[in-house]
Parts: C-alpha cells; structure tokens; sequence
C-alpha cells in the first residue's frame, strides 16, 4: 500500500470518528497527503471519466475542494494549513475550469491563514482582477422562473413553491427575516456584455437557488435547496462560490447586465 493511500486512510478514520458516520468517503477525483500532523495536501486529479476534475461541475464532490478543505480544518483540531494542487484542464477556456480558478482564487483570498494554492494560475484565469468595476455582467433572471415545475416534489418544485405559494412563502420568510424572497438568481458571468460568446462561467442554468433580503435591506441570504438523500460535500462549493459573486457584485466589481433588467420582479438592485 502506498503512503498516499495509507494517509487518505488515517485521515478519513479520523474524520469517520468525528462524525459519527461510517459511509464518509473520498471521491475518487482528489488525493490526499498527510506529511505532517499540521498539514494536509490536496490534489484534484481526474474524475470518473478520465477527464480533469476542475472542469467538472462544482456539485460533484471531486471538484468540491472548498468543502473538503473545510471539513478537513473544522475536523482536524491540529491541522494548521491545506494546500490545494490540481491537474490543469485540456482546455484554457473551458467554462467549468474558469469557474474553478475564480473559486480557487477567492477561496484563498477568504482563508489565506490556513490555505493555500500551491500552483501559479493567474495567467490562466479569465477574470482579471484589475479591471474596472462594472467590466464584468452577470445575465438576469428569466421569465421562465414563474413557471410550475410538472414534476412535484422535486427540488425545483419546492423551490417554486417556497416563492409562489402564499402560505409556504410567508412561514419561509418569517423563519429566515426576509422581506423579499426570489428564485433561480443567475451567476454566469460575462466579460463587457451579455452575450453569447463573452461568456467566462458557464451561463446556462447557473443559478442560486433561493435568496433573500431582510427588511432593513442591508443582509442578502443566500439557499442552496437539496432534498433529503442529496447530501453532497459540492453543495458547500455552491454556497461559497455564489456568495463570492454576490459579494463582488455587492463591491461593484460585477454588475447587472441586460435589457430584461427593468421587467423582473423581484430584482436585487430594487432592494
């Protein structure tokens, strides 16, 4: 057995015993190292298929590093630092990858006292963090949002219903302090325009679930929506990716785009 192996076994014992749960596992896209007790290597190889994990989509646990990361250090009392490398996509400007190093870069910026990007990607990295406020859009909400979904009790479903229905809506936003509440908030992220082909995320139906903003209109909340038995570390890279969009869009870094802007309601600039 190798020592890459044997630590990946010591580590997850370790966390197995802290969770209490035995069914914990690694997926198999990401390696983990254990040199020393105050530090822990990550590395996203391949997924599944043979193809690099940073240009899967963020919910599959193999390019989930924001989660492991963060279990790993609320988990390790000792554990002092995680570094993260990963093999490079095929392809530069690959919607999935760009996404993944916006993500690596503002994860390291938020906990730079314990982790750390063991490999240059500036110059691969498709937003640049010099650029004048506004440079980057993101895409409005659609009408298509208004829409029931047919198949109830589905993710989607209970979404529309949180928003929609008058009774679900009301307990929702009382037990979170919301005075607004709206769905499927898009985060695809353009450079200059909206436009097909300016496009640096993914852009087709990448979205945030459910947010809100409480009466004094100050606080955004932001909800990923899961179903019981969806439990995935990747719904903790969903959350922080899409709260790391909203904060630059908060700072002014990304803007609004779009003609559709002044026909949705509710829309986040109005509160």
């Amino acid at each position: 057995m190798g020592k890459d192996k044997e630590d990946e076994i010591r580590i997850l014992k370790h966390l197995k015993g802290c969770v209490k749960n035995q069914r914990v596992k690694f997926p198999s896209g990401i390696s983990f190292q254990w040199p020393k007790s105050d530090v822990i290597k990550m590395h996203i190889g391949k997924d599944g298929n043979g193809k690099p994990a940073v240009s899967a989509n963020m919910q599959t646990d193999a390019a989930a590093f924001e989660g492991w990361a963060l279990v790993l250090k609320a988990h390790i009392g000792e554990l002092r630092k995680v570094v993260l490398t990963w093999e490079v996509a095929r392809n530069r400007d690959d919607k999935h990858y760009q996404r993944f190093l916006y993500r690596v870069d503002r994860f390291r910026r938020a906990f730079q006292d314990w982790f750390v990007c063991d490999q240059p990607y500036t110059q691969r990295f498709g937003i640049c963090n010099d650029q004048p406020d506004g440079h980057y859009k993101l895409n409005v909400p659609g009408k298509a949002r208004a829409r029931i979904p047919s198949t109830e009790w589905g993710e989607r479903w209970i979404e529309w219903m949180l928003v929609n229905d008058k009774e679900f809506s009301s307990k929702f936003k009382r037990q979170a302090a919301l005075s607004v509440l709206g769905n499927q908030l898009p985060v695809g992220v353009f450079e200059v325009e909206v436009k097909r082909g300016k496009d640096v995320f993914t852009s087709q139906a990448s979205a945030i679930d459910l947010w809100g903003v409480n009466s004094s209109g100050d606080e955004l909340s932001l909800f990923e929506l899961k179903k019981p038995g969806n439990a995935k570390v990747g719904a903790i890279s969903e959350v922080f990716f899409y709260a790391m969009v909203m904060k630059d869009v908060i700072s002014g870094r990304f803007a609004f785009g779009g003609e559709r802007c002044v026909g949705v309601d509710p829309w986040p600039p109005d509160h």
